[in-house]
Order: structure tokens, then sequence, then C-alpha cells
């Protein structure tokens, strides 16, 4: 210890700043680290579902691939090219997705899915609003998911009625 230390019982870096200072400069970094962990933290949940419906895809493809033909209503052709043309389950899942929220091929919603920064900015690209209601779905998983995985389907399903894409 110092003999300035010894005296006074503060360290020197409290002896040659006011204590009011410090904690205005531990608070303004507290703030600082927190405004830079909210935008992450905030879009923690869009799409959380992908890792748990990836996992579950991988160990009953088959069964998949069947329940996206039959949720969206299309065919087995166009489920090879996305499934061939994606980097996981979940993402053949929001192309297909995308397709019927925006009423597009399938095939140009892939070709915009290859050219994309994010699932925000191809929703937009296609004329799918973020804010809206189906959009808001698939990011929570309740576009439909459920049913492709073989669970009861939730009620927030998008507007698929059936009459599916089948588009080329």
């Amino acid at each position: 210890m110092d003999t300035h230390q010894a005296t006074h019982g503060r360290s020197c870096l409290s002896a040659t700043l006011p204590m009011g200072i410090i904690m205005k400069h531990f608070l303004a970094l507290a703030v600082l680290t927190l405004s830079l962990l909210l935008p992450t933290v905030s879009t923690a949940n869009d799409f959380d579902w992908m890792r748990d419906f990836n996992v579950r895809a991988e160990a009953d493809q088959d069964g998949v691939r069947l329940r996206l033909q039959k949720t969206f209503n299309i065919n087995g052709a166009e489920i090879d090219l996305v499934w061939s043309n994606t980097k996981d389950p979940a993402d053949a899942f929001n192309v297909i997705a995308l397709a019927d929220i925006s009423d597009r091929p399938v095939r140009e919603v892939l070709s915009a899915y290859e050219k994309s920064t994010g699932w925000g900015n191809l929703a937009k690209q296609l004329g799918i609003k973020p804010g809206s209601a189906e959009f808001h779905a698939l990011k929570s998983g309740n576009y439909g998911q459920a049913s492709v995985l073989g669970e009861q389907a939730s009620s927030g399903k998008g507007k698929s009625n059936g009459n599916g894409k089948g588009k080329n």
C-alpha cells in the first residue's frame, strides 16, 4: 500500500477522480453495452424455431417432404428442387412458405433466396410487408411448421387454402 492509500483508505484512482465521475463513466459504459446487446436480444426470437425444425426434419426427411407437398399443395419435383438448393430443411420450408405468402412461383422465390441477404430483405423483395401477420407467423414458427413436422396444425397457418402454387 502506498502512503496515500494507507492514510485515506482509498485507491489512488478514487483519490484522483471524484466518485461521481467514476459512477458516470461506469453508467455510460453499462448503457453502451446494453444498447449494443439489445438489438441482438430483440431479434433472438425471430426464426428461433429453425434449429429444432432442422433436427426434426433431418430425422424424418421423407415424411417432412410429403407433408410439405400436402400442406402447400406443390409437387414433388419442386420439393426436390428447393430441398437440394437450400442450406437446410428450415430454409426449404421458408422458401416454400414465402412462395405461398407472396403468391409467387416456388422457382422465383428460390432464385431470390439464392441472392438474398436475409429473410426480411427477401420478404420485401417479394412484396411481403415484414410487419404483416403472415410474415410474423413465419418468423415465430406459426405458419404451418407444426403440420409439416407431423404435429397437430397450429391455427397460425398462413393463407394456403389447398389451391397451392404448383407453378414452375
